[in-house]
């Protein structure tokens, strides 16, 4: 797409309800920029190969977490705590140690702290003690089940600000094409 010297802005309201609410501008050469209740985010798409509305309709979570996160990476206890639950029911049922249906419910139980922060994480691998021979066995690698990722108020963004933009995006889309406009296409 070959820079434009004086690119149309828009502006599109996210107005206070129970998705939150937010403001954002967005210019026909790929820059995005937003305020709202889920935090400030800006970035500049240089080249997105379409039109820019159709560009941004397509973006997955993952792929717009990475640009409005800015590398930036949170513990996530929710997934911690599954991934531990997941290891919990395999080796219940297939592990060559298996846990009795008792140290299972007592594991399970135990895992909770890792839904507070990595503080809860690291009680939780505290109590992995090697006198403990099937919990230890278990649970020896169990640095590999913190999971990190994008900051949570990214993710509420994405969750509840993002699809409301992206549907007012397509709806202007929708029109624009039913009014004769000239709508871009993604290029191969």
């Amino acid at each position: 797409m070959p820079r434009l010297k004086h690119p149309t802005t828009r502006l599109y309201q996210l107005l206070p309800g129970k998705s939150g609410w937010a403001r954002i501008w967005i210019t026909d050469d790929g820059c995005f920029t937003c305020i709202s209740d889920y935090g400030n985010y800006g970035y500049w798409w240089g080249d997105p190969g379409c039109e820019f509305r159709k560009f941004l309709t397509g973006c997955d979570d993952d792929y717009l977490s990475g640009k409005f996160s800015g590398g930036a990476r949170e513990y996530d206890g929710d997934r911690t705590l599954k991934i531990i639950r997941e290891k919990i029911i395999y080796e219940r049922r297939h592990g060559e140690r298996r846990f009795d249906r008792f140290a299972a419910r007592a594991e399970w139980d135990r895992a909770r702290d890792v839904l507070d922060d990595e503080r809860g994480f690291e009680r939780w691998i505290g109590n992995c003690e090697p006198e403990d021979s099937v919990r230890y066995a278990v649970f020896y690698e169990a640095w590999d089940f913190a999971s990190y990722g994008a900051p949570s108020r990214v993710r509420h963004f994405l969750k509840n600000v993002w699809p409301e933009f992206v549907k007012a995006l397509r709806v202007e889309l929708e029109q624009e094409a039913g009014s004769g406009h000239l709508v871009g296409t993604a290029t191969p």
